[in-house]
């Protein structure tokens, strides 16, 4: 009921102008708190290690300025990163695996979480973790699928980003951040989070988006969010990794 409440407070229905609905804060800090408690559930820990960085190597503050994994390579990362397990899993939500094929050095797949029940619908969250020679603590994103009821408040700050290939239209698809003060009544958004319109793909309940900073799980303890240049350039690459 805690979930269901959460959800129908942030969400709000796509409008017959066009606009594309979004998801607010609280739905995603609520999906990833509940996630492991779901009817039905998995969750797998990747054991896949980030690669070395090579000593001398320049840190990266965005994708704008650095070396990307993109295309086939960032197609073939994910392919080896994600287990038979969670595949089967997702194909039996019955929707595409969407993965990004852009995504920052040094990132790894380190968690897949899959959701479905008769009552609050089907989901699945790959969490995404890079590295910089810059920073401590790594820099975590997620990809997330949602099966429908989209919407709530956004943050004042927004970019549009290139539509995805798989995309129902052409939008406009945007990615929404918010200041450095702390979350408040006034802005119920965890400082510095980062997430991406839902976008919708033909033929497929719901949608999908990026996400940093606004799920409230151990698995994101202790992370950097992504910064607004990085996630335009990783939301609109979002593609179909297997029908």
């Amino acid at each position: 009921m805690f979930r269901k409440v959460l959800e129908a407070g942030m969400r709000q229905m796509t409008d017959t102008s066009g606009n594309r609905a979004m998801l607010g804060a609280m739905l995603g800090m609520a999906l990833g708190a509940i996630a492991l408690g779901a009817c039905s559930s998995s969750v797998s820990r990747v054991p896949i290690e980030p690669s070395p960085i090579a000593k001398g190597q320049a840190p990266e503050a965005s994708l704008a300025s650095a070396t990307t994994v993109s295309g086939a390579a960032a197609l073939e990362s994910t392919t080896a990163e994600i287990s038979a397990d969670d595949r089967a899993a997702i194909r039996q939500l019955g929707v595409p695996l969407v993965v990004p094929t852009v995504l920052p050095p040094e990132t790894y797949l380190s968690d897949v979480v899959v959701t479905s029940d008769p009552d609050w619908g089907k989901e699945y969250t790959l969490y995404y973790r890079s590295f910089s020679a810059d920073r401590a603590i790594a820099t975590c994103f997620q990809i997330e699928y949602a099966d429908g009821g989209f919407g709530g408040p956004v943050p004042p700050n927004s970019r549009p980003i290139e539509t995805p290939a798989i995309a129902r239209s052409n939008g406009p698809y945007f990615i929404y951040w918010a200041d450095n003060e702390p979350s408040s009544d006034d802005s119920p958004f965890p400082a510095n989070a980062v997430f991406s319109d839902w976008i919708e793909v033909p033929g497929v309940p719901g949608g999908y988006r990026l996400s940093s900073g606004l799920i409230d799980s151990e698995l994101v303890r202790a992370c950097n969010f992504l910064d607004p240049d990085s996630a335009v350039a990783i939301a609109s690459s979002l593609n179909r990794l297997e029908p």
